[in-house]
């Protein structure tokens, strides 16, 4: 399982985001991946075991891989933290911050 997770954290750091969402005064995190190889997104989910796959809206044969309760982040994030590099660790820490999570 540290394998895949560090696989994962390693895919995350290089296709993937943590943002925030904001809907009127109500702000929330995200995290999510982007990918043209919905298997690629697939692998992450499961090893993740959270989060949802859709097919991109804006950009064909893109899939997009994403979390937003704020209780998923949190588990996503734990769990890929020791492999994460340091400029998504501050991203990661910038979207806590500003969602006061």
């Amino acid at each position: 399982m540290a394998f895949e997770l560090a696989w994962c954290a390693g895919f995350f750091d290089g296709e993937g985001t943590t943002s925030f969402l904001r809907k009127g005064t109500w702000i929330g995190p995200r995290v999510s991946v982007a990918q043209n190889s919905e298997a690629t997104l697939e692998r992450f989910r499961q090893a993740v075991g959270i989060g949802k796959i859709y097919a991109h809206t804006t950009r064909p044969g893109m899939y997009q891989w994403t979390c937003q309760r704020k209780e998923d982040v949190n588990t996503v994030l734990n769990m890929l933290w020791p492999f994460l590099s340091e400029q998504k660790k501050e991203q990661a820490i910038k979207v806590y911050d500003m969602c006061k999570l």
